[in-house]
């Protein structure tokens, strides 16, 4: 057993710090092509950071078996989401005396209401089980496909280019830069499938379940890059492109929803949903609300450190995971 948590902790390790130099050659990239206002940025950077998810959710159609495939895929993305929105409590910290909502310059209001519709329709789609499919794919995953590329693009719109570094790369070689991306794409693809593989055995050996080995413990690790990039962000008082890339990430990793399904061979993905991953879907929402709340009210007192819509968030994380806990043994 012990061996087999040093194994998870050295691909969680070799994901994070190829995760982290995954995004900064990827920016690197995009200021040298001005790709820094185009959409095409934006959605370079939300699959670049968002990379391990797709890894982990797609090796998990592949190569676990049974059940605990689909169990580790959804539990993945929403409880990928669910830590994402709790980075947000992590930089409420990092930010010191200020208030995180009070830094906020631009309107992030679309980008949240849509990961919140989506979640929403997700939700329900697990709860009714909705069999309905198109070319086996589910109709709530057709749904988000097709809405998530205009959405980009509208929001690209009023996009404000922000940097994950100081430096800039206007003299350094492209050749460099693309084959870091390529190296480090390739662990962090390697380490997905390592970590699935790891994930479904430490599911089985402790008993937790795959719902909830996959909704802390994978969606923590192949989160972390999102986390990385939020704090370098953060650093250089740029607020607004750490928010803007969780809530773009928690977009596109609801995406990778419509890859798990085709990878899926019963059937609509989430009609198959176990009812514990209602658990991260509705936390999901409620922490959202949160996030909305205190976009319309940023003015809100500190308590030890923290925002009061912060506080809420590290609540709503903790409590997210501990029934995730409770109801993935009992289901």
């Amino acid at each position: 057993m012990l061996d087999l948590w040093i194994r998870f902790m050295v691909a969680a390790t070799l994901t994070v710090i190829a995760g982290r130099m995954l995004s900064v050659n990827a920016d690197a990239l995009a200021e040298i092509k001005n790709w820094g206002r185009a959409w095409i940025g934006l959605i370079l950077l939300a699959t670049i950071t968002s990379l391990p998810e797709l890894t982990t959710t797609t090796s998990a159609m592949l190569f676990v078996k049974g059940e605990g495939a689909s169990r580790l895929a959804i539990s993945n993305i929403l409880g990928s989401n669910v830590f994402n929105l709790f980075i947000l409590f992590l930089l409420d910290i990092f930010i010191g005396e200020k208030i995180l909502w009070q830094q906020i310059k631009e309107d992030h209001e679309i980008s949240l209401l849509a990961g919140m519709v989506f979640t929403m329709l997700v939700t329900l789609n697990i709860i009714c089980a909705w069999t309905w499919a198109v070319g086996n794919i589910g109709v709530i995953p057709w749904v988000i496909f097709i809405s998530y590329w205009p959405l980009m693009y509208f929001l690209s719109l009023n996009e404000r280019s922000l940097k994950l570094v100081e430096e800039h790369y206007n003299t350094a070689p492209i050749a460099g830069i693309v084959t870091k991306i390529v190296i480090s794409a390739a662990v962090v693809v390697g380490c997905g499938i390592w970590l699935v593989n790891l994930s479904d055995k430490l599911a089985e050996l402790t008993g937790w379940g795959h719902s909830f080995v996959g909704g802390l413990f994978v969606a923590l690790v192949t989160s972390l890059p999102e986390l990385v990039v939020s704090w370098s962000a953060v650093r250089l008082k740029a607020v607004d492109m750490a928010v803007g890339n969780i809530l773009g990430s928690n977009i596109f990793n609801l995406l990778i929803l419509f890859v798990a399904d085709l990878g899926y061979h019963d059937g609509a993905l989430l009609a198959k949903a176990p009812p514990e991953l209602l658990v991260p879907a509705v936390f999901g929402i409620l922490m959202m609300l949160v996030v909305y709340i205190s976009f319309k009210f940023p003015e809100q007192p500190k308590i030890l450190g923290v925002s009061l819509g912060g506080l809420f968030l590290l609540f709503g994380y903790i409590a997210a995971n501990y029934w995730l806990f409770v109801l993935g043994k009992v289901v």
